[in-house]
């Protein structure tokens, strides 16, 4: 009888301490998900973007207007800024700006215009005059001249706007169009460039 009831005490003894356990793994769980939740309701990210020397914030909330104006000044360079060496550079700086969902249709249209600016040997420099921002639709409307030149014969000089849209997920933002505008408010398409 005594060794039955030794071979109790010992289970009970086992049982006590693996409620032990357990209660302090579901403690350090509490904790653990305490720390995630309060984590993840907060999110703050300052970002100096490529050649620009003032640093913006970026929140899980919102973005600053300055910074969308910034960006986008630097997408319209990347984009409408080029020679027929320095195009395939640009892109490949600018496809990096891209969501992910606007990706192939993107590559496909700055496929397009750099073998069009290849073949055709142009050259383009955008310089803004004029800069609108829609930060509820997140978009910025850059208004400027644009000086074209295609092999040794500089064109006139002609006014353009570029629409740069973003979208904000997850704390980070992406490019997600750009369209070259004319005077009439009409989108200028590739094969149109000069």
């Amino acid at each position: 009888m005594s060794d039955v009831r030794n071979e109790i005490l010992k289970l009970r003894s086992d049982v006590s301490t693996g409620r032990k356990i357990i209660a302090g793994l579901v403690l350090v769980l509490i904790v653990l998900v305490a720390l995630l939740f309060k984590s993840s309701g907060s999110f703050s990210q300052t970002i100096i973007p490529p050649n620009l020397s003032q640093p913006f914030t970026v929140t899980n909330n919102e973005i600053s207007p300055s910074y969308l104006e910034d960006m986008a000044v630097w997408v319209a360079y990347l984009s409408e800024d080029y020679t027929p060496k320095s195009i395939e550079y640009k892109q490949e700086k600018l496809k990096k700006l891209f969501n992910p969902e606007i990706f192939g249709v993107m590559d496909v249209e700055l496929q397009k215009k750099k073998d069009y600016v290849i073949r055709n040997g142009i050259s383009s420099s955008f310089q803004p005059i004029q800069v609108k921002i829609n930060p509820d639709r997140m978009e910025v409307l850059i208004t400027g001249t644009e000086k074209t030149t295609v092999g040794d014969k500089s064109l006139p000089q002609k006014s353009m706007s570029i629409l740069v849209g973003f979208s904000f997920k997850h704390g980070m933002v992406e490019v997600v169009g750009i369209k070259a505008i004319d005077q009439l408010g009409k989108e200028i398409p590739v094969n149109e460039i000069q």
